[in-house]
């Protein structure tokens, strides 16, 4: 089943706190079966489900307001909203991507959204599986409203990421999980640290708003909905699941609606999934395209493009006219880490960035797969998906590297270049550095990885390189060290963890300043005070013919005069 593509879509759903954009994922053919993932996760749980029911469905699992790649309805986690809000929404996401019906599988806080799209709208979903559903009393919504859901905050020192961690890891030992008591222990068995570390790169994504969606479901009054579903459910949890000593609570229910204690976690699925096939959604719906997405009037919005090697993530905003910009960013970065000068440029030109292969909410690259040749193709797959001839360009560190190779290998896609810390290294650095610029970090039971990730993140604004920790390798100036930006550059850098070594490998291999030689297009390297590369841009630029170096500001958002000034071609 693994050869089975997991299509990945953003749609934009008109909401009441305006146009909001829903990632979802995609696969399989047959009647709809719409999945409903737990909090603080995303549709990425249920990819090898997905794959399992491709067989017999089309199988849609959205990630939620807030969660995984969509949008938050508000802020931060302090935003009021109920399963109903989010029912609302995830009705209107369906309407949007054109299915009329659909059958509902949710797991815990999904269970709970599964049966309130249900109430909220019966004629949008067929059927529900609600497989672990929580119906609290009011001491219990009290007690668990009292220390469930602290607030998530970045430090400046790492410290909120083993706090996360423990809190992920203890929600596995204990319901609740702050309360550490041996009645209230769930479980014996720790899952592996690389599982608990999927579990927390799905909390970073929520950050602060994973409480918006705990606080709905365990404050959605579970059974007065079953009594009044139009809709044939099965209410249930697994033989070892905490939440199913809650369907003893379940009081009249509705003659459509069943509940008891189910089986093993298999046994339930195999159920529900013939459960579906008694009760199907819409079959054969005719679905958006890969890329088809509407764009958001006045905002910065995604999509996703297919290229050979899966999904690219894309994020923009094409309103104003004129030549398309591209942003890219450098190796362990991600569109998070370019956010700044992205919203600088904004209003001057139409905007692009995307995050390279393995990196940010991109695919991975699969083993052996060449990481200049396969970004080279996953921006030109952008470029023809937009409709794009040409562009100009500007990339940070690594993302500058590949830019060249783009340029080299697609002369005429590419007008103007702004290059930012380019890396013209002796042969010696550069062969330290492919070895040594990509940290071999594993995960560790303990969640030690995550400090060590933060220091890198926090050591290459430090030092250079950032793995010399002396006199002679201390950067100049004022750090870039704001703990905000720093957590956006920690979750990058975990986020490509798997393509960096390799992609490190190949980049400082790359014969950068002879290629340049070669290239017709106007190139302007650039440098921050502060950037470590500095001094090697302006070796560079002595170097090369017809090529200027210009001296940046500090900060990135006073960056743009000086780009547009040789983009336009002005003199």
């Amino acid at each position: 089943m693994a050869d089975i593509e997991i299509q990945r879509h953003f749609a934009t759903v008109d909401t009441r706190w305006g146009a909001k954009q829903i990632h979802y994922r995609l696969c399989g053919a047959g009647p709809v079966v719409l999945l409903l993932h737990q909090s603080p996760q995303s549709s990425a749980e249920y990819e090898a489900l997905m794959r399992d029911w491709a067989d017999r469905f089309t199988v849609i699992a959205p990630d939620y307001p807030g969660f995984g790649m969509s949008d938050p309805l508000g802020d931060d986690g302090e935003l009021e909203l109920g399963l109903p809000d989010f029912a609302a929404v995830l009705v209107a996401f369906l309407d949007e991507i054109g299915v009329t019906s659909a059958a509902a599988y949710g797991f815990h806080t999904g269970a709970g959204m599964a049966v309130a799209m249900a109430d909220y709208s019966p004629e949008h979903i067929s059927a529900v599986y609600a497989n672990g559903y929580v119906i609290l009393n009011e001491q219990e919504l009290a007690d668990i409203l009292s220390g469930y859901l602290p607030r998530f905050e970045p430090q400046w020192d790492g410290s909120h990421l083993l706090w996360m961690w423990t809190r992920n890891r203890d929600q596995l030992i204990f319901f609740p999980w702050f309360d550490r008591r041996e009645a209230a222990r769930i479980g014996r068995t720790v899952p592996s640290p690389e599982v608990l570390q999927q579990w927390s790169m799905e909390f970073l994504r929520a950050g602060d708003h994973y409480r918006v969606g705990y606080r709905a479901a365990f404050c959605y009054p579970g059974d007065a909905p079953l009594r009044r579903l139009q809709v044939p459910a099965i209410i249930t949890a697994t033989e070892n699941d905490v939440l199913g000593a809650f369907l003893t609570r379940v009081t009249d229910p509705a003659p459509s609606v069943v509940a008891r204690v189910g089986g093993s976690m298999d046994d339930n699925l195999a159920e529900a999934a013939d459960f579906f096939a008694r009760h199907p959604g819409m079959d054969k719906p005719v679905l958006p395209a890969v890329g088809l997405t509407r764009a958001v009037a006045g905002s910065a919005w995604n999509k996703t493009v297919q290229y050979q090697h899966g999904f690219i993530r894309v994020r923009a905003d094409l309103e104003v006219h004129g030549r398309p910009l591209l942003l890219v960013h450098g190796a362990g970065g991600s569109c998070a880490t370019v956010e700044t000068l992205f919203q600088a440029l904004r209003g001057h030109r139409p905007v692009l960035a995307l995050d390279l292969p393995g990196h940010g909410e991109s695919d991975a690259l699969p083993l052996g797969a060449a990481f200049l040749s396969s970004s080279s193709a996953a921006i030109a797959a952008v470029l023809d998906a937009g409709g794009i001839d040409a562009i100009d360009a500007w990339g940070q560190g690594e993302g500058a590297t590949v830019l060249v190779e783009f340029s080299q290998s697609n002369p005429r896609r590419v007008n103007r270049m702004v290059l930012n810390g380019l890396q013209h290294l002796s042969a010696a650095m550069c062969t330290e550095l492919a070895e040594r610029f990509a940290p071999r970090i594993k995960p560790l039971w303990y969640g030690g990885h995550l400090l060590e990730y933060w220091n890198v993140a926090r050591n290459q604004h430090l030092f250079w390189p950032w793995y010399e920790q002396t006199d002679t390798a201390a950067l100049s100036g004022d750090p870039h060290v704001e703990v905000h930006d720093l957590h956006a550059r920690t979750l990058a850098l975990m986020q490509s963890h798997a393509v960096l070594p390799a992609a490190a490998r190949e980049l400082f291999a790359y014969p950068l300043v002879g290629t340049l030689r070669e290239l017709q297009t106007p190139v302007l390297l650039t440098a921050a005070p502060s950037d470590p590369y500095r001094t090697h841009a302006q070796a560079a630029a002595a170097e090369l013919r017809d090529t200027e170096f210009c001296e940046l500001p500090e900060e990135t958002s006073a960056w743009v005069d000086v780009m547009l000034k040789f983009l336009d071609g002005a003199s």
